[in-house]
């Protein structure tokens, strides 16, 4: 699913995918990802591995002489605390896309920090999912709070709306589908282990579980077919479309040629009919978040 959004994306952009594979989760069999890395010569690699599989693809790629200085990667699954256990050093100049970062440098994540090493030791990092996890406690607390019951249904329906000012920024949980409102970030490698923040979109950022680049018919075919054991029903056929049972769960990466074309048009700013951005704040700089406020204890 992560391939089919990127490449819709890429493609909008004015840029090539020039080849794509993928790797059986938690295999060290990168050589033939790594050879078509090689053979294609890509601007930038587009990485979806997730887990250890890593530790062995960055490991050949520079035994190849794929270096960061040349032909970047941008990760979409690393971050501090994966680059614990990656040799960093070889990595130092490649990206990574998050919400969230550790060297956030505002009032409010300096604290969350500060706090979370008092605690756990100065040598533990933070990632993006666990100041997700921090900050979704809160969310639901607040959710309790505002309906006074704990069951279920009762915060599905309070928690809409619900806004906190989070170690990452303003986060808001979408009255329509849930999911949360966010500032997206890309950070660069640095020799520290830690990412210096290269670019952050400047705002909340919409969630859209169905990207507006196909229509949500498509989306959810899609999702039925490379769901194993899934089985569709055609509006206009009475015939089920079956998904076969055989193949690995796999993790894959993805090799994206970026040429310097104009973008087609295309309207990526458009909002679902009822979401609306309740943080409609500009935030030019990352220091502006400094007001924001966060929970005296973890």
């Amino acid at each position: 699913m992560a391939h089919a959004i990127i490449k819709d994306h890429v493609g909008f952009l004015g840029g090539q995918v020039v080849g794509e594979q993928y790797i059986s989760l938690g295999s060290t069999d990168v050589e033939q990802a790594v050879e078509e890395i090689v053979r294609t010569k890509p601007d930038v690699i587009l990485n979806t591995i997730n887990g250890d599989t890593n530790v062995a693809f960055f490991k050949l790629l520079r035994e190849k002489g794929i270096m960061p200085s040349k032909t970047p990667t941008m990760s979409f699954s690393i971050g501090e605390p994966e680059l614990a256990h990656l040799d960093f050093k070889n990595m130092v100049g490649d990206y990574a896309a998050w919400n969230y970062f550790q060297s956030i440098q505002t009032d409010t994540n300096r604290k969350f920090v500060e706090l979370f090493h008092e605690k756990y030791g100065k040598k533990r990092v933070i990632g993006d999912a666990m100041e997700a996890a921090y900050f979704g406690v809160y969310l639901w607390k607040n959710a309790v709070e505002k309906g006074g019951k704990f069951d279920s249904k009762s915060v599905m329906s309070t928690s809409k709306g619900i806004s906190l000012s989070a170690p990452e920024g303003p986060v808001y949980l979408d009255e329509v589908n849930h999911h949360t409102w966010k500032i997206a970030r890309v950070g660069k490698i640095e020799s520290n282990g830690q990412f210096s923040i290269v670019w952050h979109s400047g705002r909340t950022v919409q969630p859209k579980p169905y990207p507006y680049s196909r229509e949500k018919k498509e989306w959810k075919l899609l999702l039925a077919r490379i769901s194993n054991n899934s089985v569709i029903k055609k509006k206009d056929d009475s015939t089920p479309l079956q998904e076969n049972k055989s193949g690995d769960f796999v993790e894959s990466i993805e090799k994206e040629e970026i040429r310097h074309k104009k973008p087609e048009t295309i309207d990526q700013n458009r909002e679902d009919e009822d979401s609306k951005d309740p943080i409609d704040q500009d935030l030019e700089d990352e220091d502006s978040e400094d007001s924001l406020e966060t929970e005296d204890e973890l």
